[in-house]
């Protein structure tokens, strides 16, 4: 590995750390200072190594002095390592937004008023504790804190500053490329390319939801996985493929999914929990699956889940998962785990832009040799009144995006 690049390496680590710590202002602020130190001394390191690289001086000015000539992040970059250095840390300011909630409806959230001293000081457990003194009695099970936060610099208003720092990250990683391919040699690929950073890049304001039963943080990861090509699938699972054509409506893709959730559940025994997404021309886009310790974690997820909505121009979601089945309590009181368990069910069920719900439900069936389904109807179930109480922040992302868009037609 060259000196240049093991130096970008250190650089990706540096990164990773700011932003893990973006909610903790006083490591954020040292991890930020570290980064535009380390990344001012990346071409230093190839300067001194000048000597070694042939015809280094157009190669130089090419891929540096010229493409970073008008860059004003780049020359942000460069002033802002000189001045902490030579004068102090950066003047940084913080947008703060801490919410507490305990349903799935917005509507009663609790807005705590943040002042000057925790928008710049206060950390994580601070925020907590600050939540803590405002929770109504008998929620603590089902509540959490969402907690938003956005850094900025005076010298650079308009950019948040771990997208800054990504930017600049790809900046230099693209000259270190640029170098290698100069040199005819290969570069490392142990060191993290900018598209790996690119999810943090999706909002310009960071979130953190915590839970305030465990304090545990809670987040939604999108990444991708290798294929197991040695894991081959039942051949009805594949027969459904070869025989559906692509489905053009809501009730086409919930009978899809209804017949390969079947197929997998009578093959294994069991089905995950698991989202799918889709476009307004019905392509996948992604899928996700969760699982769920307690109803704060159902809440936390729905709510991200709406947070996606507007990011990958979801229209339609698919939502497969095993339920059980409960007695329900007309005394308002009894919360619905405490509920008697009467049987369990595979549900399929479908929501679109359009607000339109479809259910597809197969009863769960336990014997001594085995356990199947049963189809409760033969035919998927359009639901007109009482969606699930789960899509609440859905049908909201929905609404507030029609909303936007009618805005936009009249504009």
């Amino acid at each position: 590995m060259k000196a240049w690049e093991r130096r970008l390496k250190d650089l990706s680590h540096i990164l990773v750390s700011c932003e893990k710590t973006y909610f903790e202002p006083e490591l954020f602020r040292m991890n930020l200072n570290q980064f535009l130190q380390t990344a001012r001394t990346i071409t230093f390191i190839i300067q001194k190594n000048k000597n070694d690289i042939p015809n280094f001086t157009n190669w130089y000015d090419d891929a540096v002095i010229k493409t970073w000539k008008n860059d004003d992040l780049m020359h942000w970059a460069k002033n802002s390592r000189n001045k902490i250095e030579k004068e102090g840390d950066l003047e940084l300011y913080s947008k703060l937004t801490t919410t507490l909630f305990f349903v799935y409806d917005e509507k009663h959230d609790i807005h705590l008023e943040c002042g000057r001293n925790e928008l710049i000081n206060y950390n994580v457990k601070k925020l907590i504790r600050l939540a803590q003194k405002k929770l109504p009695t008998g929620f603590i099970d089902s509540a959490s804190i969402k907690i938003e936060r956005r850094w900025v610099t005076s010298e650079l208003p308009e950019w948040e500053l771990l997208n800054a720092v990504i930017y600049i990250y790809g900046k230099i990683h693209t000259c270190c490329v640029s170098l290698s391919q100069h040199l005819n040699s290969n570069f490392d690929d142990s060191i993290p390319s900018p598209s790996q950073f690119t999810s943090s890049r999706i909002n310009t304001v960071k979130t953190n939801y915590v839970k305030l039963s465990d304090l545990h943080l809670s987040s939604i990861k999108i990444s991708t996985l290798n294929i197991n090509h040695e894991i081959k699938p039942p051949e009805d699972f594949i027969n459904i493929f070869r025989g559906t054509e692509k489905p053009n409506s809501l009730k086409n893709l919930v009978d899809f999914h209804g017949e390969l959730a079947k197929s997998l559940f009578n093959n294994s025994g069991y089905h995950i929990t698991v989202i799918f997404f889709y476009d307004d021309d019905f392509n996948l886009i992604h899928t996700l699956s969760t699982k769920f310790n307690d109803q704060a974690d159902k809440i936390i997820f729905w709510r991200q889940v709406a947070e996606l909505i507007p990011q990958f121009n979801i229209h339609r979601i698919i939502f497969v998962s095993e339920a059980w089945n409960r007695m329900p309590s007309h005394d308002l009181i009894t919360p619905i785990k405490n509920m008697p368990i009467i049987g369990e069910s595979l549900n399929i069920v479908g929501l679109d832009l359009s607000k339109d719900c479809i259910i597809k439900i197969y009863d769960i069936i336990k014997n001594d040799e085995r356990t199947f389904i049963n189809e409760r109807v033969s035919e998927a179930e359009k639901i007109k009144n009482n969606l699930p109480n789960y899509f609440t922040p859905i049908i909201t992302m929905f609404d507030k995006l029609s909303e936007m868009k009618n805005k936009a037609h009249k504009n």
